[in-house]
């Protein structure tokens, strides 16, 4: 389906190393366990709960389950466009969608070999640092402006607070606040206390 784009690899060619495979779900459990040992001090000596085997299983038979009938009650995957939107626009070349499936969004995961990564948590947008003004000058803990010190980009609280609305969204309010920022630098009188 998106094979040769990451992180599903290219038919035939050597599994990457940031993927885990096994033919059957028990070997790929084996796997996850054996790679969690071999960066235990990266983890802080991270270990798979004792029944991931058994959730792991049961997790795969219900999504196989919901795959089949076209309907994921849990987390209704395929039940707004949106959810449909990434899955109709397959890489060329490829046989996808599937024709036989109820929902563009789900396929059953019943063909070895079976596929994991070890992931962890990241941030993306900014979530924190120092709050500026419109002037996008930094303000202190009593929110008045802090003279020449101007902010702008992800090393600021985000201007747009707790949205964000798609990957780069970010770069448009820094250049904006930069550029406000530049604007308020060349205005200012050099006397001018405070700005």
């Amino acid at each position: 389906m998106w094979q040769g784009h990451p992180p599903f690899p290219v038919k035939g060619d050597a599994t990457p190393g940031y993927l885990i495979a096994a033919d059957d779900l028990d070997a790929l459990a084996d796997r996850i366990a054996e790679r969690l040992k071999g960066i235990a001090e990266r983890t802080g000596n991270f270990s798979l709960d004792p029944s991931f085997r058994k959730n792991l299983k049961d997790t795969v038979r219900r999504f196989n389950k919901y795959a089949a009938e076209g309907k994921d009650p849990e987390f209704g995957r395929g039940d707004f466009d949106y959810d449909k939107e990434w899955s109709m626009m397959p890489p060329a070349g490829t046989e996808w969608p599937d024709k036989s499936s109820k929902n563009i969004t789900m396929h059953p995961i019943d063909k070895p070999p079976y596929y994991a990564a070890i992931i962890g948590s990241g941030t993306l947008d900014t979530n924190g640092g120092p709050v500026i003004d419109g002037k996008a000058r930094v303000l202190d803990w009593t929110d008045k402006p802090i003279n020449g010190l101007y902010g702008a980009g992800n090393c600021i609280a985000s201007p747009t607070a707790d949205t964000y609305w798609g990957g780069g969204s970010t770069i448009g309010p820094a250049m904006t606040f930069g550029y406000v920022a530049g604007k308020h630098v060349s205005s200012r009188e050099k006397k001018e206390p405070g700005a």
